[in-house]
């Protein structure tokens, strides 16, 4: 089995496109403009998004973890400050391992580990 892509179902379109351009640097590769408004969103690596907008859908407290990588986490949280996002404070459960949670428009928890 291969991952394809992720869905996210947001009341807040624009604000959740400009969220993952600036938090995970995807573009915008194609957009659906109908009943249902539809942008679809890749990096060079490969990962695909695709953001549904739904005027209804409810924000999700954080019940779903999206997991990304960087190579250099005091770098990207640098980045992600001077972009105006709160990242808080690094987490490393052991020492092999530091991430951070961010939260986006919608209330999907992003987890970035280096």
């Amino acid at each position: 089995m291969k991952h394809a892509w992720n869905i996210i179902m947001t009341s807040k379109l624009e604000e959740s496109v400009k969220y993952y351009e600036d938090v995970l640097g995807l573009k915008v590769s194609d957009t659906i403009n109908g009943p249902l408004n539809i942008v679809f969103m890749n990096d060079e690596a490969g990962l695909s998004l695709e953001l549904i907008e739904d005027k209804n859908a409810a924000v999700i407290n954080g019940e779903v973890v999206l997991v990304y990588t960087t190579p250099n986490l005091e770098k990207t949280i640098s980045e992600l400050n001077k972009k105006g996002y709160d990242t808080g404070e690094i987490i490393s459960p052991n020492p092999n391992l530091q991430f951070i949670n961010i939260l986006d428009p919608n209330g999907v928890k992003l987890q970035i580990q280096e």
